[in-house]
């Protein structure tokens, strides 16, 4: 994926929250997201599938992400 991919997935709020809480602009942030995406996504599903149980938000504590 790319910067302007995930800024087109996101609401504009999402995106400036998170930019502003990084203290960098809404594209470094939507590139920064696109770079980390894709290991998050590998650390979260395990041998490419869904951990059955728990929410999205449990998994990504258990990973420490």
């Amino acid at each position: 994926m790319s910067g302007a991919q995930i800024a087109q997935a996101l609401p504009d709020e999402t995106l400036q929250k998170v930019a502003q809480d990084a203290g960098v602009s809404t594209e470094q942030a939507a590139d920064d997201i696109a770079r980390s995406l894709p290991e998050a996504v590998d650390k979260l599903t395990p041998a490419g599938e869904v951990p059955k149980g728990g929410s999205l938000e449990d998994l990504i504590r258990a990973q420490a992400l």
